[in-house]
């Protein structure tokens, strides 16, 4: 129908209005954006990410379009009735009859009037209607104009600008990818090519250039990533800085395996490059090969580098070491092959400076290593930067610090002596030399060389010690024994010591020597004088001390002392102890010089103790001062001072006696060296003059000469310092100044200094006679001085002895000149040659006559002597005669020679016996004197005791302190004197017995001084003092002689346990005969006496010792052990002195007697029916004892007449082992009271043999040193056998002591071993035990007398 069709046409025509309006719309909006974006991105240039955002907006709003207006476009699709409701809303009153129309347009069954006339109106109104009606025109044609201009203009600008808008669109639809709009700026890279390589985790420099044309300085970017194991990390983009004139830099630092960048300006970039980032090259390892120079025999050595290390520091090498760097690297290196491009590779990996010798060596099996070969010359210091073969250069140097050293020379010092020394003959010089070098040391010299000496040549050594140490560095300690070098006062020992080290040049050694060390040469008088400086430079220190404890000590006794006073005591503790560094030097010397002087000894270790006590006061009074502790103060303080005081008279006592005659001394003995040494080449020579002599007996005698000179300087000092000290003295002690001026008045008006001189010039002229005579002279003087300045008397002794010793000696000479005078004229007379035997008889006249008159010092003991050295002196004048006479009378020069013998032997013969007499009457004065030494000391440790026992129950106040101190420094003189005693007399020294009581006095002395300055005196300590007075009077006693000792000492003059040899002893009485055997036989009875008496008092008084008992009864044994050990040596000595060996059998003498029988010491009833005395008390017995298992060993062979002796060692040994278990009753004692019977019997009869036989042995020789076995043997009269088996004592001789002498027979018959034991009584006391035992005795008898009268 027509409303249908026009229905249909509007609803087409408003359907294409819609799709043109709205595709307008949405063309025009996507082509606005578009262009909006692109022009935008072509403003901005946008990068990926915002080109990115804007297509993503884009796409959004075509999105927003298409659901806005395209979808609702296409979906748009209106109804007949949808249109008919729009065509009403535009007719005026419709009422939507338009629309009903078109409804009944669809109903055929409603047909009406009304619905016909419905659709006319419909189709009457349609009609009426356009499409402008419909649509709004003037929209739509501005849209389509819109969009129209957009699309042409589009259009236009594809067609004009096609690459800006392929770019345009490319860089907004593909944001991706590499479009871009063409620059407005340029930049450039100035990174290398495309092959660059970089060291990984080293700073990269990106480098970029701006080309903008006028504007060179605009930003610059550098867009980079890296990549780890093949991923890549996101793009960094960093702003590079501007550097001038369009030059753009950054550092980067990659650290992965490659690196891609870009550089970029507002609106321009470079391509992408690419880096290859390799690690730098390093030092992996590197070691040094050192071969040492071709003169050290040494392995190369290899010093490696730690592999964390950036350097090796080798030690120092020697200069001409051959040195082998090696260094390995972790990078392939490219070192060339061709050696200049080598030399090249080598300068730029060297930091500094290629050396100069260095060669480099690289091997193509490894190219990551190569070597340095150079030799060390100078100190190195090697500074490389690898270049690897990609040409990248290592960031971390490696060093090599190398010092060379050049083979130094060695260094050698003395060290020891520090300085040149001053030491005795006799010293053991200790050296110390400390050497170095720098590689090693060959050998180490010590030489010691007489400086002067010319008879050594400068190449010879007296001494030296070497050693080759295989170290640099040595000390060589070694000692040099002066004793070994002829060496005398006055002379230098020159020590020298050199180095060698392992240096050799052209095959020579190189040696260093070291400063050498003087060793003078003194006598022992200065080395005395040198100590007693350091005693009186102690002394006088001492003495400062004390003033300043003086002055705090009265600040004290105020009690108002402050911190300074402390510190003051504090510092003076300080400066006492330091006062023992002077007594170290002393010991030291003394030690060094081998010099053994008891009193120098005593005083140091008797000054040490007080310094050391003053140190330890002075310390308690510094803590006492700082408690306040006034009382305290003052008394440590005292103590201090104390201390000093006797530190001072220590210092002070007889030092200046004691010094000059230790000068007097060496003197002495130095002008006795010179005699003997002058008498031993004397004969050798007689008859020669200077002329005629070698050059070495000129040596010889010179020598002799200068020293005989040296020794008159010293002489000429000595009475200066004689003279000088008396002066000193004159107002200390006026006898020892007046002894000292006396001595030197006697020194000079004998001449003393010119006979020496005179000497000395005799010697240089080969007078030796003359010159032995002066010597001899000399010695007589200066012991005349000694003796003046000693007090001693009985010197002309003493000078008798001397002067018959030379006599003898040169007598003996001449005999022997004479004898071969006389076999040289029996071989002239057969020769018929008599040249120069007159000369040879003048010299022996003229040595004869200068005997003759050596003999006349010995005054009328030599004037026989005398007389036939006359007599000689004349046959030998004749015989001189005889021999001159043409021709030559030859039986009266026989003759007269034979005459000349015959009074020269019995000149000899007469000098032996004159000798004799002289030696007897020195050993009983020598003799007397040393019992009178002893017998002083007992008085002075009488003495000791008595002080000792007045302070034993007294409180240990500071006084009672002292005064035991002081009776030490007493007990200490006792000690020194006898170290004196045994030092200056080889009897003493050489005799057993009497060495055994002089230790055992020595170790009580110890004892007992320990116990006094310990500030006790306890009754052990006065038990000790005892034991030594009774000691010291045993002693004296064996040497106080009666008529028979001195006959018996006549006869064998020596020490039965002495040396025996035979050789003549000196000639001081200290040193000759003081000891003859009876008085040892004498000393070993009173020691015996001693032991019993010991016993008796610990068994009769078991508490008086208390806890000391067991200690005092072993003391006893080992004592009596000891004597038992002491007879067994005179035993032995005796079996010596008659020429037998232990193995020999004895021979019989030719005075012998029967031995003497002993009655039976086991108990039994008396032979008269009487009980024994044991019984009679009702005692049990001792029980048995045991024979120790090393008894000792009496030999069995000893010679007839000494059984006596042999029995006594056995009792002695019985009863030390009785008492080893502490057996000390009857049994015991009665034993010991035996070997006291029987030495005594030893002795008695030893002294009757001697009387009956005094006529025979007046004249007889018997060899010093050793005993007559005779001597020793019992003789008759003496003790006797009674027929009974009982030994009967002889009538002279009383039995019993006083007391029991008043009983009379009351006491009844004794037995034997009872009446010996009161016998002794008679010397001895008895113990109490004894007493009541012999008054029960008694008390027996008597009962059983009454009873049995009673029975009767």
């Amino acid at each position: 129908m027509k409303l249908e069709r026009r229905i249909d046409d509007m609803r087409n025509t408003v359907y294409r209005a819609v799709i043109i309006r709205n595709g307008a719309v949405v063309l025009t909006s996507l082509l606005l954006l578009l262009s909006t974006i692109i022009l935008l991105d072509w403003i901005f240039r946008f990068s990926v990410s915002l080109r990115l955002l804007s297509c993503l907006i884009l796409v959004g709003a075509l999105i927003y379009l298409v659901v806005r207006y395209v979808v609702p476009t296409i979906l748009f699709r209106p109804s007949r009735l949808d249109m008919a409701h729009r065509i009403g809303s535009f007719i005026p009153d419709d009422d939507g009859r338009v629309a009903s129309a078109v409804q009944f347009i669809g109903r055929s069954d409603d047909a009406g009037d009304g619905t016909e006339s419905c659709i006319g109106y419909a189709e009457r109104q349609v009609s009426t209607l356009t499409t402008r009606h419909l649509i709004r025109m003037a929209p739509l044609v501005v849209s389509c104009l819109i969009t129209s201009m957009f699309t042409l203009g589009w259009i236009l600008f594809i067609i004009i600008e096609t690459q800006s808008a392929v770019t345009g669109f490319g860089r907004i639809i593909l944001p991706t990818s590499d479009a871009s709009w063409p620059s407005r700026t340029v930049v450039g890279s100035l990174m290398e090519g495309d092959e660059m390589v970089h060291g990984r985790d080293t700073a990269l420099l990106m480098r970029a250039r701006n080309d903008t044309p006028g504007d060179p300085s605009g930003p610059v970017r550098l867009r980079f990533r890296e990549y780890f194991d093949g991923s890549s990390t996101p793009w960094n983009e960093v702003l590079l800085t501007h550097q001038g004139e369009g030059l753009h830099e950054r550092m980067i630092t990659p650290t992965g395996e490659r690196i891609e960048f870009s550089f970029s300006t507002s609106d321009a970039s470079t391509p992408t490059g690419t880096i290859r980032v390799e690690p730098t090259p390093r030092v992996l390892d590197a070691s040094i090969t050192v071969s040492p120079p071709g003169y050290i025999d040494e392995e190369p050595l290899l010093y490696e580098a730690d592999g964390s290390s950036n350097r090796l520091d080798p030690p120092p090498v020697l200069e001409q070491s051959s040195l082998s760097l090696r260094i390995t690297s972790n990078n392939t290196l490219g070192i060339p092959r061709e050696p200049d491009e080598r030399r090249q590779w080598l300068s730029e990996v060297f930091v500094s400076s290629v050396p100069e010798g260095i060669v480099l060596k690289h091997g193509e099996h490894d190219p990551r290593a190569f070597e340095l070969e150079w030799i060390a010359s100078g100190t190195t210091d090697i500074t490389l930067l690898l270049r690897d073969g990609n040409g990248l250069t290592g960031v971390e140097p490696w060093r090599l610090e190398l010092d060379v050293i050049e083979d130094r020379e060695p260094i050698i010092t003395i060290s020891v002596p520090d300085r040149d020394i001053s030491v005795l003959p006799s010293a053991v010089v200790p050296i110390e030399v400390v050497a170095s070098d720098d590689l090693g040391i060959d050998r180490i010299v010590i030489e010691a060389v007489v400086e002067g000496d010319p008879d050594s040549s400068p190449s010879e050594s007296e001494w030296s010690v070497s050693t080759q140490p295989s170290e640099p560095d040595h000390v060589l300690t070694t000692t040099i024994d002066l004793e070994e070098i002829t060496i005398d006062a006055g002379e230098t020992v020159l020590v020298e010591g050199y180095v060698t080290d392992t240096y050799r040049n052209d095959g020579s050694a190189r040696t260093i020597h070291a400063a050498p060390r003087r060793i003078e040469i003194i006598d022992e008088a200065s080395f005395l004088s040198s100590v007693r400086s350091r005693f009186d430079l102690l002394q006088r220190r001492v003495k400062d001390l004390d003033s300043i404890q003086d002055r705090l000590q009265r600040v004290a006794s105020s009690g108002s002392w402050t911190n300074q006073e402390q510190r003051e005591q504090a510092s003076l503790t300080r400066s006492i102890q330091d006062q023992l560094s002077t007594l170290d030097t002393v010991e030291s010397e003394m030690r060094m010089n081998r010099m053994q002087d008891p009193r120098i000894e005593s005083l140091l270790r008797r000054s040490r103790e007080s310094i050391t006590s003053a140190s330890a006061a002075s310390d308690s009074a510094v803590d006492s001062m700082g408690s306040g502790d006034r009382d305290g103060v003052l008394g440590h303080q005292s103590e201090v001072r104390i201390e000093f005081s006797e530190i001072v008279a220590l210092l002070g006592e007889d030092q200046e006696s004691w010094l000059v005659e230790r000068m007097v001394d060496d003197i002495i003995i130095r002008q006795e060296n010179i005699l003997t040494r002058s008498g031993e080449i004397r004969d050798e020579f007689i008859g020669l003059r200077r002329e005629d002599m070698d050059s070495e007996q000129t040596s010889t005698i010179d020598e002799l000469a200068r020293e005989q000179r040296a020794l008159a300087d010293s002489v000429r000092d000595l009475e200066e310092s004689l003279r000088d000290r008396s002066d000193v003295m004159e107002s200390v002690d006026p006898a020892l100044a007046e002894s000292m001026d006396d001595a030197a008045d006697l020194s000079d008006r004998m001449d003393v200094e010119d006979r020496m001189e005179d000497a000395a010039e005799q010697l240089s002229g080969a007078r030796m006679q003359n010159a032995i005579t002066s010597q001899q002279s000399v010695l007589e003087a200066l012991r005349g001085v000694k003796d003046e300045l000693s007090g001693d008397e009985g010197v002309e002794v003493e000078d008798l002895v001397r002067i018959f010793e030379e006599l003898e000696k040169s007598i003996e000479r001449l005999v022997r000149t004479q004898r071969r005078e006389l076999d040289r004229f029996d071989a002239a007379v057969a020769g018929a040659g008599f040249s120069n035997l007159d000369t040879r008889m003048i010299r022996l006249r003229t040595n004869t006559l200068s005997v003759g008159d050596q003999a006349r010092s010995g005054g009328g003991m030599s004037r026989e002597i005398v007389d036939q050295l006359v007599g000689a002196a004349a046959a030998q004048a004749s015989a001189i005669s005889s021999l001159r006479s043409d021709p030559v009378a030859i039986n009266e020069t026989r003759s007269s020679e034979e005459e000349s013998l015959r009074r020269l032997l019995s000149a000899l013969e007469m000098s032996r016996e004159r000798m004799e007499e002289v030696r007897r009457q020195e050993q009983s004065t020598g003799q007397n004197r040393l019992a009178k030494v002893y017998r002083d000391l007992a008085e002075q440790q009488a003495d000791i005791i008595e002080g000792s026992i007045s302070v034993m129950d007294v409180e240990g106040d500071r006084r009672t302190r002292f005064t035991m101190r002081q009776l030490a420094s007493r007990q200490e003189e006792v000690r020194i004197t006898l170290s004196e005693v045994v030092v200056s007399n080889e009897e003493v020294s050489g005799n057993r017995t009497f060495m055994h009581v002089h230790d055992r006095i020595d170790d009580l002395s110890g004892s007992i001084i320990t116990d006094l300055r310990d500030g006790r005196a306890a009754p052990m300590t006065i038990f000790r003092e005892q034991t030594i007075l009774n000691h010291l009077v045993d002693l004296a006693d064996s040497l106080e002689q009666d008529d028979s000792d001195e006959r018996f000492a006549e006869s064998g003059s020596g020490s039965g346990s002495g040396s025996g040899d035979g050789q003549e002893t000196g000639s001081s009485p200290t040193e000759s005969g003081a000891v003859p055997p009876i008085a040892e036989l004498k000393l070993l009875r009173s020691l015996q006496a001693g032991l019993l008496d010991r016993t008796r008092r610990i068994e009769s008084s078991p508490d008086l010792f208390g806890e000391d008992r067991t200690g005092i009864i072993r003391d006893i044994a080992s004592q009596q052990q000891t004597l038992a050990e002491l007879g067994l040596g005179m035993i032995e000595t005796l079996r010596e002195s008659e020429g037998k060996s232990p193995e020999d059998p004895p021979e019989q003498p030719s005075l012998m007697m029967e031995p003497v029988q002993r009655t039976s010491t086991t108990r039994k009833s008396t032979g008269d029916g009487l009980a024994d005395l044991d019984e009679l008390l009702g005692l049990d017995g001792d029980p048995e004892i045991v024979p120790s298992d090393d008894a000792i060993d009496v030999p069995e062979d000893v010679p007839r007449g000494l059984e006596v002796l042999v029995s006594a060692i056995r009792g002695m040994d019985r009863a030390a082992d009785r008492l080893a278990v502490e057996a000390t009753g009857v049994g015991t004692q009665r034993i010991q009271q035996e070997v006291i019977d029987e030495l005594d019997r030893l002795i008695e009869t030893a002294s009757r043999q001697d009387r009956n036989s005094s006529g025979s042995s007046e004249g007889s020789e018997t060899s010093p040193g050793s005993m007559d076995r005779r001597q020793l043997e019992p003789s008759s009269p003496g003790p006797s056998d009674s027929g009974d088996g009982r030994l009967v004592m002889e009538p002279e001789r009383p039995n019993l002591s006083e007391p029991i002498d008043e009983l009379g027979t009351e006491w009844g018959v004794l037995p034997d071993r009872v009446r010996r034991m009161l016998q002794q009584g008679r010397l001895d006391d008895y113990s109490s035990l004894y007493e009541r035992m012999t008054i029960e005795y008694y008390r027996r008898l008597a009962r059983e007398s009454k009873a049995g009268s009673t029975d009767e």
